[in-house]
């Protein structure tokens, strides 16, 4: 991440850094907005969701800007801005997450299971429907659905800047 005149530029995967750059970014004049270039997912959504809620109740902006690509936990970044801004170059990318001890997916446990419930709060925290979760498991692990426009409009309430 980098302070610049438009905003916060976001590359990389989310994890244990995550909760280190807001800290930093609460010391650094900016403005309060995130711009989403290439972040691929996260590695600790233990860590880094609440961190992504703080943002959201902080009231940022999150932009995935032309040819900027979101995919996984990089998309709850995105979900995490209060506006929430893309363009028709812009890709948004989700998919099911899995366990780590025995590869279940999350569409393998059934709905009231405690596994969601960290993703459904978080939805919840930032403003986005439900509905949004359960379109994540529709797609493997493994795989890729890249959102369509009228999906992200749809699903996150966010703004299409053609």
């Amino acid at each position: 991440w980098r302070v610049t005149d438009d905003g916060v530029e976001v590359t990389g995967e989310l994890g244990g850094h995550t909760p280190t750059m807001y800290k930093a970014l609460q010391t650094i004049p900016h403005k309060k907005i995130f711009i989403l270039r290439d972040v691929e997912g996260s590695h600790n959504d233990e860590m880094s969701l609440p961190v992504l809620t703080q943002i959201h109740r902080d009231g940022y902006t999150t932009i995935v800007p032309e040819n900027g690509n979101v995919q996984s936990g990089g998309t709850d970044f995105f979900v995490a801005g209060k506006r929430k801004i893309f363009y028709p170059t812009s890709q948004i990318g989700i998919h099911s997450w899995e366990t780590n001890d025995d590869n279940k997916q999350g569409k393998d446990f059934p709905t009231d299971h405690e596994h969601h419930d960290i993703y459904l709060d978080f939805y919840d925290s930032v403003g986005v429907d439900e509905a949004f979760y359960w379109k994540t498991l529709e797609t493997n692990s493994e795989d890729m659905h890249f959102m369509t426009p009228d999906e992200v409009v749809e699903y996150l309430g966010a703004e299409y800047k053609r």
